[in-house]
């Protein structure tokens, strides 16, 4: 895997609006292309196609950051006796059943700390959470508030969380999150070995983007209330 290269994002979703489309390239075998979207489109690619494009490439990178967003919140607020992630390079590979099963893998850099961090951070913004365990899995609930809409997100998880854990995060949005009335996410994670060198606690890596740093993401995220 490349370096993480890192960027902040000062909220999800304005993020995803002011970034710039994939100009034709040919990557070459095992290369990551940097993830963009916008309103100017690819050479040769009509308004409307251009259009589409900008509107999948939004949703789809919204819909990555809140299902890491709430995966790993969640995860953090276990009460004491829940089990937590071993520190280290944890590969994670995610599907979306409401995009046809298409799948994602992505590697993130868990620290001692980075759970802790990104629970900091959510500010009592997700009302009513829960956790309990039911034999080898947990079971979380919660109700957030995100650009104007009410989600509710519930999730399944089990695993020995030191060496792989797997789980599915089911989020139904009233009105609709630009379009999406739910998201069902499935998720397996394996751990790979230690971070590598230029990685810190919560930069994330995935095909065709840049690194993402939660940690970072977590403390600039004025949309979700």
């Amino acid at each position: 895997m490349m370096a993480a290269g890192r960027f902040s994002l000062a909220g999800h979703v304005s993020a995803a609006r002011r970034a710039r489309p994939v100009h034709a390239v040919s990557p070459q075998p095992g290369s990551r292309i940097p993830f963009r979207c916008g309103a100017d489109y690819a050479s040769g690619m009509s308004p409307s196609s251009g259009a589409d494009l900008m509107r999948t490439s939004s949703s789809l990178l919204l819909t990555f950051v809140l299902s890491t967003t709430w995966i790993g919140t969640s995860l953090a607020e276990m009460p004491a006796d829940m089990p937590k992630r071993k520190p280290g390079l944890w590969e994670m590979k995610t599907s979306m059943a409401e995009m046809g099963g298409i799948g994602q893998t992505f590697n993130m850099c868990v620290g001692p700390q980075t759970d802790d961090l990104i629970a900091q951070q959510d500010r009592g913004e997700c009302a009513q959470k829960s956790y309990r365990r039911d034999g080898d899995r947990i079971l979380f609930k919660a109700v957030c508030k995100v650009e104007g809409s009410t989600a509710t997100i519930e999730g399944v998880f089990s695993g020995d969380f030191v060496n792989r854990y797997s789980g599915e995060i089911r989020s139904t949005y009233a009105p609709p999150l630009q379009g999406m009335k739910s998201m069902t996410m499935k998720q397996d994670a394996r751990w790979l070995g230690a971070c590598r060198q230029g990685q810190k606690p919560g930069d994330v890596m995935m095909q065709g983007m840049n690194g993402i740093n939660v940690e970072e993401l977590m403390k600039n995220m004025p949309h979700v209330r």
